[in-house]
This record gives C-alpha cells, structure tokens and sequence, in this order.
C-alpha cells in the first residue's frame, strides 16, 4: 500500500514489449480508480492498481499518465468504463437513433458532445450516455484505439445469469452503486455517496421501499471493498436473508492477486467481458 492508500501488484515475468498480446482496462470511478492489464494469449492477470479513495478520479488518472508508463503502452485492445451521470436507458421498442438529441436534452452542460451506444438486446434496451467533457478530452488524448463503457457495464454483463430478483450492490472507499436485476434483466441502477454506516443504511432502506424488495425473497450480491467484518455487510445481514459475495465467473488466471479476496474487483475485471 502507497502513501495515497493505492496498491500496484505487477508479475515480475511481464515484459512491456509484450504489451501488443495484452489488453488493459481501466475503471475510472466518481471516487475510486483502478486498472488492470491481461494477458489474451494466457488470460492471466499480470498487474492491477488500485487507488480505493480519490477526491477527483479524473485528475488521478490525469497525473497517472504523466507517471505510469504501463498506462502508455501500445495494448491489443483498451476498455474504458467510466462513471457518468450523462446517461440514459431506452428500451429498445422506444429507442430511434435518428432521436439522439431527445435522449441526452438533460445531460449535463459539461457533457462532451461524443454520445455512446450500447444496445441490449438480451435486457430489451439501450445505454446512451456521454462522458464528462474533460474525461473524454483525457482518454481520447492518451490512446489512438479504446471503447468506451458505463461504470457498471461489465457487472450487468455478468448478472445475465443471476435468477428471480437480485440486488447488486458494488462499493468503493465511500460509494456504491446499486443494480436491481430480475431474472438477469436490470430494473434500476444508481450510484450513492455516503460518510458513515448510518447514512449507508438509509439509502439501503431508500432503495428497498422505492422498489419494494422483498427482503426474504431478494437475493443480494456484494463486490468491491466490503469484508465479513465490514458494519455496511453486517447492517445488509441484518434486513436480507440472502447475501453472498459476487462470484467472477470470468476464466481469468488471477495469481497475482490471489492473496486479495476475489470479490473487491468484480467490478474491474468484469470490465474484461465487455466488446
């Protein structure tokens, strides 16, 4: 762990060179940052960072460039998933792309005119969003080929297996995002900032009466940094009969943080999934 609570574990065996085998992805959070780079041709992990607390994560991963050459490197393929309020889901019935305009009207001013589509066709809608304009200033500036994702792309993808109704719930430092599924299908996705576990608990119970969660029949998944010991999983023990951590099912050789508990970077990882 550094001075700035960020961790960077590396494969000692990784040559830079082989960078063009190799993809990276990167998650840029409203409060949180990291990436991860793997091997294609193995599909191992063989290097994550992690900065859990960031003021402004755009401005990390700004310095990030200037300092960590791994971030530079000439990848096979590059994704991105970026936090963003700039977005909107249509179901697919509704949605008319020649209609753009009508979907991003409330976005916000700072929004970079470049709008992202992300149809989905198993859920039956579509994700369109934009990034902050100085996120998509930084990315387009350090990289010459990268997709772009939502923060939570990649654990949607992976939910397409969860059955009957699922709250997802992914924590960084002092966020989280939360994601209702039924039958893998998402019902609602929103990201909350709290300072203590009484505030955490308040929008547990907020999201709970707003949706009418059954708390016998709900089942909730948790990720990210939360432990058996955590008062935010004790307080979700004490409403919810079903909760488990958020199992990768992703076939990713993770040795190199196998000493980290698997579920803090569901959230990341998944990522890999996506494109």
């Amino acid at each position: 762990m550094n001075e700035n609570n960020s961790i960077l574990l590396i494969d000692p065996n990784f040559h830079p060179e082989t960078a063009a085998s190799c993809s990276l992805i990167v998650k840029i959070g409203s409060g949180n940052l990291s990436y991860a780079i793997i091997n294609n041709d193995e599909a191992r992990v063989i290097a994550l960072y992690d900065e859990p607390e960031c003021t402004n994560s755009i401005q990390k991963f700004n310095q990030l460039l200037k300092t960590d050459t791994y971030l530079t490197l000439p990848y096979a393929k590059i994704n991105v998933a970026v936090n963003t309020g700039n977005i909107a889901f249509i179901p697919n019935e509704l949605f008319d792309e020649d209609e753009v305009n009508t979907y991003t009207q409330y976005f916000s001013e700072d929004s970079a005119k470049q709008v992202f589509l992300q149809p989905d066709h198993a859920a039956g809608f579509t994700t369109v969003f934009s990034l902050p304009l100085l996120t998509e200033k930084s990315i387009s500036g350090v990289w010459s080929h990268y997709k772009v994702y939502q923060q939570n792309q990649g654990l949607i993808a992976l939910a397409k297996n969860f059955e009957k109704q699922n709250l997802l719930l992914d924590f960084s430092a002092n966020t989280f995002e939360a994601l209702v599924f039924n039958d893998g299908i998402l019902q609602f996705q929103q990201h909350y900032e709290f300072d203590n576990n009484e505030e955490f608990v308040y929008y547990l119970l907020l999201i709970t009466q707003q949706l009418n969660l059954d708390f016998n029949q709900t089942s909730v998944s948790v990720s990210g940094i939360i432990h058996l010991n955590d008062e935010k999983w004790s307080s979700i023990k004490k409403y919810f009969t079903n909760l488990n951590f958020l199992n990768i099912d992703i076939p990713l050789n993770s040795y190199v943080i196998e000493d980290m508990p698997k579920h803090y970077y569901a959230g990341l990882l998944s990522i890999y999934t996506c494109g």
